[in-house]
């Protein structure tokens, strides 16, 4: 028996140090202090402000009442993520978080459709949307006039940037974004006496613009502008930045932005060649009509690589459409669709044939792959699996180096 002793000492201390020491397990727990502000106490929810990003923290239904005047404690086990952190509003009391999620802000909902896969938003600069999304989201019915969070990925609001809802439901990610563009002044297009008939209306601003990216060149897609008389060609410009003047977004004179590029025809297709290899190009474009009057504001920004190690992927191949990531020093950004009535994700990463990470709980449509010294010069493959409700299954990949 006395030999047993010291044995049964040590297993008792092992667990009481597993039990006080979150970091034995491979999480670490840590406090922030921090105001909430647009606190919602109807679906408890709120926004904080939190290593220079913007986060929407839902709280469970046993926390005490959260304002905007008083500081409250995160605490926080491992990465902040809602699913085992926990909210300090007082000294005495602490409650469960539901949800931690990174948001670029929120959007209106305006005009819900009958269907409930899309909807007419407008964002905090008061433009306007209509936006396509999953199953997942269909409680944006009962939002009417209220508001919803988003979170966006590039410069614009674009297909694959992720919703969330405020009582802390589900998320989905955007299937499809269309600008609405506002109703046309009519008082500038009647025709008077003086104008002699002359046709002064104009046309609408091409939507839609996509772009396909290959060495020293790129395929640009758009949907046709309308017009009253006929489209006699459009403007397409090409940028090496991120176009910042807000003419571009303001019904008025054509901004002039420079590398400006003129299409020979009203085909709503092009290809622009001629560009540098491995920069990322920024594009616009608007409509010219037969009497030479042209769109009010430049389209929406959509942005492509004349050249990446990122292997190009067929987009047309599966609902899970993985999208071409965006690149950093740090890391690469993969994003794909969340196909309707999807579960969860599986997600495989395989570094030179061999497994380095595999996920079968990951819910959200995108990851991070960090740049790993140990990486570099490897080919790297991405692969996700999901399965609805139905038994449907997807299959998706991608290759792609530093």
């Amino acid at each position: 028996m006395k030999n047993k002793l010291p044995l049964l000492s040590g297993l008792l201390a092992l667990m009481l140090v597993l039990a006080i020491c979150p970091a034995v397990s491979g999480a670490y727990e840590y406090t922030i202090r921090i105001k909430p502000y647009d606190v919602d106490e109807r679906n408890r929810n709120f926004l904080v402000d939190y290593d220079q990003e913007t986060w929407l923290i839902h709280y469970g239904l046993d926390c005490s009442t959260v304002t905007e005047d008083k500081e409250v404690v995160i605490v926080a086990v491992g990465d902040l993520d809602g699913s085992r952190d926990s909210l300090r509003t007082d000294t005495y009391h602490s409650c469960t978080l539901d949800q931690a999620e990174r948001v670029t802000g929120k959007l209106l909902v305006t005009k819900v459709s009958q269907s409930d896969t899309d909807t007419e938003v407008r964002d905090e600069n008061d433009t306007a949307y209509r936006i396509y999304y999953s199953s997942l989201c269909h409680a944006i019915r009962g939002l009417d006039k209220k508001y919803i969070y988003y979170y966006q990925f590039g410069y614009q609001l674009d297909a694959g940037d992720m919703l969330f809802l405020p009582d802390g439901g589900e998320s989905c990610a955007l299937r499809t974004v269309q600008r609405v563009d506002p109703l046309p002044d009519t008082s500038v297009t009647q025709q008077t006496p003086e104008e002699g008939g002359r046709d002064i209306k104009k046309p609408s601003t091409p939507a839609n613009l996509r772009v396909i990216p290959s060495k020293n060149a790129v395929y640009l897609y758009w949907q046709a502008a309308s017009d009253d008389v006929g489209i006699s060609h459009y403007i397409i410009n090409a940028s090496l930045s991120h176009t910042v003047d807000q003419r571009v977004q303001e019904p008025g004179d054509l901004a002039v932005l420079g590398d400006e590029f003129v299409t020979p025809t009203n085909r709503t297709s092009f290809k622009l060649e001629n560009l540098l290899s491995d920069e990322l190009y920024f594009f616009r474009i608007a409509a010219v009509d037969t009497s030479g009057n042209t769109s009010s504001y430049w389209s929406q920004e959509a942005t492509a690589m004349t050249k990446s190690s990122i292997a190009q992927v067929d987009l047309r191949t599966t609902p899970l459409r993985i999208f071409q990531p965006q690149e950093t020093d740090r890391y690469f950004l993969i994003r794909w669709n969340y196909p309707a009535d999807a579960d969860t994700f599986t997600v495989t990463l395989d570094v030179d044939g061999e497994r380095v990470y595999s996920g079968s709980e990951h819910f959200r449509p995108y990851i991070k792959v960090l740049k790993k010294s140990e990486r570099r010069g490897k080919l790297m493959k991405l692969t996700v699996r999901t399965h609805d409700i139905h038994g449907q299954a997807w299959r998706d990949e991608i290759e792609f180096s530093f």
